[in-house]
């Protein structure tokens, strides 16, 4: 709030009858109330530590904080029983029984890859233990790098130059490919959860300046948290937002391992321009922002969908509006319209010289699942044969 903001409201404030001051401060005292209630339920079951102390009959030591999250915290260790002092990223699941359990899931999915991946070959991230203590659960993986949208954030949201979207595109693809060759869906692909796998970085110019890119185009898939096997429960919702999958918005309960081409789609055209693409705030905008983009929808998308009224069936009505959502009529505000009207195509976004990557797009970005090239295909696609200079 600005000086003048504060100035005002005090005049303002001034003015007011003694009961009406009376009754503001004790909403405010309730509101308050209701805040720090919150914030001691977002605070409650995570692991209390120290710097230094050791853990695991002394198997490992703290040596700093890392990060929090949701489901818990992330902190550095270090082994203390060994000639080498490892490092290791211990994530630290919050004394929350569903959190504990979706940790536990998230562990036997991470042992079933290795198992099929010994020597870690596709990337995936590597656990070497886990176990509980305190009320909470512990996972101790490899310790990693800084994540995709942390450098993109770090770069003011400018993207990477068409060769690092490519080295990193083909090495997404190739890990996620042996994920589905295992029947495993990620469900939750997203620059946060793609990592680099050490800490050193380096400037390369790019767009008239200096861009933060990794020394080591190597990169690993992390938070297997909602992963899920072809045969097992698939829950209605999946995916942030901004990534998901027309089959997911549209309450589809049969998705499948291809909801992660397209989550995979939209990551590449963040990493290109370092913005979201469907900057979208719920379902209805999402689906009139895919329909601008990729073409409108027809009666096989939407017939036994949740928003199947939210669609006219009358051919009249396509003809002259070039879809069937009634978009204009369902629109939740007019900010949301403007927001549809403000998304540039493919071709406006990507210049002509870089056409074979809005192709790879393309070829991604279907509204029917199963025409969305699987990826063991996508990496051989040309885009991915070119040689790019920037």
């Amino acid at each position: 709030m600005s000086s003048s903001s504060s100035s005002s409201s005090s005049r303002s404030s001034s003015r007011s009858s003694s009961s009406s001051s009376s009754s503001s401060s004790r909403y405010s005292h309730k509101k308050q109330k209701r805040k720090n209630k919150k914030k001691e339920d977002q605070d409650a079951g995570h692991f209390e530590y120290q710097i230094g102390m050791k853990i695991k009959a002394g198997q490992f030591m703290i040596t700093r904080f890392l990060g929090d999250g949701t489901f818990g915290r992330v902190l550095e260790v270090k082994t203390c029983n060994t000639a080498n002092n490892n490092y290791y990223a211990m994530k630290c699941i919050r004394a929350v029984e569903r959190y504990i359990e979706s940790a536990k899931i998230e562990t036997k999915i991470l042992w079933y890859i290795q198992d099929k991946d010994k020597s870690g070959a596709f990337n995936i991230v590597r656990l070497f233990t886990s176990f509980e203590r305190y009320n909470n659960y512990f996972m101790v993986f490899e310790r990693l790098g800084k994540s995709l949208y942390d450098l993109i954030k770090q770069n003011n949201y400018i993207g990477f130059p068409m060769k690092y979207v490519q080295s990193f595109a083909k090495q997404i693809i190739i890990s996620v490919a042996f994920l589905h060759q295992n029947q495993i869906t990620h469900t939750d692909l997203k620059p946060e959860n793609i990592l680099t796998t050490n800490c050193e970085y380096k400037l390369v110019p790019f767009k008239g300046r200096q861009i933060w890119v990794p020394e080591k185009e190597i990169l690993k898939i992390i938070d297997l948290g909602g992963a899920t096997f072809e045969h097992e429960y698939h829950s209605t919702v999946i995916n942030t937002r901004q990534y998901r999958a027309p089959e997911v918005i549209m309450g589809y309960p049969k998705w499948n391992e291809r909801s992660d081409i397209w989550c995979l789609a939209c990551v590449l055209l963040e990493l290109y321009t370092g913005e979201l693409y469907f900057q979208n705030k719920d379902d209805l905008e999402h689906i009139a922002m895919i329909e601008k983009a990729i073409g409108p929808m027809d009666y096989r998308h939407f017939k036994n969908s949740k928003y199947k009224t939210f669609f006219n069936y009358d051919q009249k009505y396509f003809d002259q509006h070039r879809s069937y959502f009634k978009w204009n009529s369902v629109a939740p505000s007019d900010s949301a319209i403007e927001r549809v009207k403000k998304l540039k195509t493919f071709e406006e976004l990507i210049p002509a010289k870089h056409a074979i990557f809005i192709d790879l797009i393309r070829k991604m970005l279907r509204i029917d699942p199963e025409e969305r090239i699987p990826l063991r295909k996508l990496v051989h696609h040309p885009f991915f044969q070119q040689v790019f200079q920037d």
